[in-house]
C-alpha cells in the first residue's frame, strides 16, 4: 500500500442497481450503467476505515 495514492469505488446503491439490471436485462447493460456512474474518490489512508465499515 505504500505506492497507492488513491482508489475509486462505485457507490453501493449503484452497484446493487447494476446487479439488478444484469439479472433483468443483460451484463452489457449493467456494464454501461456502471460506466456512466460517478466513482467515489478516496485517499489511500481511508481504506482501513472503509473495510471496517463493510463489516
Amino acid at each position: 500500500m505504500t505506492r497507492v495514492a488513491s482508489f475509486h469505488l462505485d457507490e453501493d446503491v449503484v452497484w446493487q442497481e447494476a446487479v439488478h439490471l444484469a439479472q433483468e436485462s443483460s451484463s452489457s447493460a449493467a456494464e454501461d450503467y456502471l460506466g456512466a456512474s460517478d466513482l467515489l474518490w478516496y485517499d489511500s489512508s481511508e481504506l482501513d476505515q472503509l473495510l471496517g465499515e463493510a463489516g
